[in-house]
């Protein structure tokens, strides 16, 4: 799986109504794994590379919002 970085441009076509998700997991294959299950590439774009807080990996990822 590869992320590529969301550009001013895209995150500016959004708008002003995300969903952002917070996800976090103990090793970074675990979540990768939680990232490629509940988050699909088509939908989600993850906003920041993963990064340790505390004890934990934790991402941000976000999408338009459906409604």
């Amino acid at each position: 799986m590869s992320w590529e970085p969301i550009t001013f441009e895209e995150l500016n076509g959004l708008g002003r109504r995300i969903d952002s998700e917070y996800v976090s997991a103990d090793t970074l294959s675990e979540l990768y794994g939680k990232l490629n299950a509940d988050y699909p590439n088509e939908e989600w774009t993850l906003l920041r590379v993963p990064a340790w807080c505390g004890d934990k990996l934790v991402a941000l990822v976000v999408r338009p919002r459906s409604d």
